[in-house]
């Protein structure tokens, strides 16, 4: 049977490379995951698939994905046509984002240096989409104005998704920007860069191309190969492939070999620490000039829970309560210089803007916040509004606001800001410098927060780490009872179980003992802590309504059931919603006989299909169709029609009507004699 089943998988595989879906299978072997991908944050576990880029914040800036697929952003020059929003808003074609396809990444670039710019992307199955401050993540060549739409394809090396000629929207497992600095990792493996900064395209020379897209290498015509991850500033890069191995390569690069920096132009293998195994990677950058302390850091997380970094410490971003660069990696301290820092589940570093605010911020398992390095503009928070601009900080544990019993589920640190989730809270957690809408809350307003706010942020559910169920109504049919299992429409989130009330607060009146098998009503869901931890009052989902089906009923009449051949009739259709829920994509089949010449029909008939398309019909609403035609011939024709939804029906008998007319000759005999000729 082994045997069996190893040949019949070679063989399927075969017959799909065949067919031509070779981006499938490699998907399948290359650790890529569609949709929303919940390895990632303080739940976050096999290396070789965890998700980055859920949540990325640059300078006063943020984009999102959410569990139900939703993108939003928010913050400076966010919108379509690079305004501000203080609010987040919908990445969709109504609100501006004119693309095609469905969205597959994001990511972002920004400059608090000079400008304090951002440039965002997408990536959709229809290609790479781009808006915001030029030349911050791509060339002005590649995209050339502000405004949303799809970047250039004329540039060398791209196709006509604005990716490298081999590669497709649904081939991309990871989307990274930094300024001036876009990097592809592919299903297979591959490691893609545009990037015209930094001399970090991976192709044997520190200089930079503009607009056109190289591939990693390791040498001269080798490839960098088994790529899952691929982290980096905008002078430097680094990847982590499957096997473990960590690759480095750009401008003032580390090896963590007791050797300084230095320039790479391929992709070299970093030494690592002994007896680990990489789970995370990352890096940010410090780019103050006081002390010539400018460079690169570099961050590694065990999959055993062990935080070791590498590189530039000027701000203290290596978190060993010192200031010195390191050039063999070191473990991130906590409490002291001598105490490591453990149980990490997840980092974050600022790694997409250009300013060098060099901080980073980690999750525990156990969900709690640890923060050290730059505490630019109240970024990492916990120090004074006042007189702070450069102050660095060694590693703080919570605090800023946050309870001991807080438990935190996911974490940004941005160019400026800090964002977290806290589990079973709608609203985001937010730190640092607020400013042209980067808090989400409404206001352009200005200032420092130095506590993380969760009062007057904006609602979220993030992917990945969802706080509150999300949800769709359920429709059944007359007896029968609804399961609420099949209302819950993400996977349910780690160490969490879900209950259901008939209130949305929770309240043990309101319990429902039997979610299963419930009646026609209303209900809320809720998250609650497998182990009761962190969790006193959970919000609610959004209304679940649980109703009866749409139940759809045809009908026709004609204005003459017994015409003569010439004559002129009227057919009139009426579909009525009898049930308890609307149905959507509501269609007629009314194909007029052979006896018929078609004349007329209202809009939304077309005579040649015989269809009718009707669209929307609410409950309790009805609409009608009149069609005109001419008798052909004599006799007797039916004329049949049904009615038919996207959904199905409980009660289908009503569907179907049909109407008989009985046509006569137009020949008509008044002269006797005639007739008698005939008799």
């Amino acid at each position: 049977m082994k045997n069996y089943i190893k040949h019949l998988l070679f063989t399927t595989i075969g017959l799909f490379i065949f067919l031509g879906f070779t981006s499938k299978i490699q998907a399948q072997q290359s650790y890529c995951i569609s949709g929303c991908n919940d390895n990632t944050f303080v739940w976050s576990s096999d290396p070789n698939t965890i998700e980055y880029d859920n949540m990325v914040s640059g300078f006063h800036s943020t984009i999102l994905k959410e569990s139900d697929g939703t993108v939003k952003v928010w913050g400076q020059g966010a919108s379509a046509t690079n305004t501000n929003l203080t609010t987040p808003r919908a990445v969709t074609p109504a609100n501006g984002y004119n693309y095609q396809g469905e969205i597959l990444k994001v990511t972002l670039a920004s400059n608090a240096a000079t400008t304090g710019a951002v440039q965002f992307a997408i990536l959709t199955t229809e290609g790479l989409y781009v808006w915001g401050a030029t030349n911050h993540l791509v060339n002005t060549t590649v995209k050339s104005n502000s405004t949303f739409g799809k970047v250039s394809t004329s540039t060398t090396g791209t196709n006509s998704y604005g990716l490298p000629t081999s590669v497709n929207p649904t081939d991309v497992k990871m989307l990274f920007g930094s300024y001036r600095t876009l990097g592809i990792v592919t299903c297979s493996g591959e490691a893609w860069m545009l990037s015209d900064i930094g001399g970090k395209n991976g192709r044997g020379s520190n200089s930079n191309s503009v607009a056109t897209w190289t591939q990693v290498q390791t040498s001269s015509g080798v490839n960098l190969t088994n790529v899952v991850a691929m982290r980096g500033t905008f002078n430097a890069m680094m990847a982590l492939t499957s096997n473990g191995e960590i690759y480095t390569w750009g401008t003032g690069t580390y090896l963590g070999d007791n050797t300084g920096a230095s320039n790479r132009s391929y992709a070299t293998k970093i030494t690592l620490p002994n007896g680990i195994t990489p789970k995370m990677i990352g890096m940010t950058y410090n780019r103050t000039t006081s002390n010539n302390t400018q460079g690169n850091s570099y961050y590694l997380l065990s999959t055993n829970g062990e935080l070791y970094a590498l590189g530039n410490n000027g701000l203290k971003q290596l978190g060993d309560f010192s200031t010195t660069a390191r050039n063999s990696w070191i473990r991130v301290k906590s409490t002291n210089s001598t105490t490591n820092m453990s149980n990490i589940a997840w980092f974050s570093p600022n790694e997409h803007d250009y300013a060098g605010h060099a901080a980073v911020s980690a999750l525990t398992r156990d969900g709690k916040l640890w923060s050290w390095g730059s505490n630019n503009g109240e970024m990492i928070g916990g120090g004074t509004v006042s007189g702070n601009t450069n102050a660095t900080k060694d590693p703080i544990f919570m605090g800023r606001n946050l309870g001991a019993t807080d438990k935190l589920i996911a974490l940004e640190t941005g160019g400026h800001t800090t964002m977290i989730i806290r589990q079973c809270s709608k609203k985001y957690g937010y730190i640092g410098h607020k400013i042209n809408g980067s808090m989400g809350d409404g206001s352009n307003s200005s200032g420092n927060i130095s506590n993380f706010d969760f009062t007057n942020t904006a609602e979220v559910n993030l992917c990945g780490a969802p706080t509150t169920p999300v949800v769709k109504d359920l429709e059944i049919c007359a007896g029968e009872t609804g399961n609420l299992d099949l209302a819950h429409i993400i996977d349910l989130p780690q160490g969490m179980k879900i209950e259901w009330y008939t209130s949305n607060v929770k309240n043990s009146n309101n319990l429902v003992e039997n979610p299963h098998a419930v009646g026609q009503g209303e209900y809320y869901a809720f998250y609650i802590p497998t182990d009761n931890s962190a969790c006193s009052n959970p919000e609610a989902s959004e209304k679940v309504i649980v109703r009866l089906k749409a139940d759809l009923k045809i009908e026709i009449t004609v204005d003459n059931d017994n015409p003569t051949v010439g004559d002129q009739v009227e057919f009139t259709l009426k579909v009525t919603n009898t049930g308890g829920s609307d149905a959507e994509n509501v269609f007629v089949n009314s194909m007029l006989s052979d006896g018929y010449e078609f004349v007329s029909g209202d809009t939304g008939y077309i005579g040649i299909t015989g269809v009718w398309t009707v669209g929307a019909l609410n409950i309790g609403t009805n609409k009608t169709l009149k069609i005109k035609a001419i008798v052909k011939a004599e006799g007797s024709y039916s004329f049949p029609v049904s009615v038919e939804s996207e959904k199905t029906e409980c009660d289908t008998t009503n569907n179907d009507a049909e109407i008989s007319v009985i046509i006569k000759s137009t020949l008509l005999i008044t002269n006797p004699m005639v007739r008698q000729r005939i008799q």
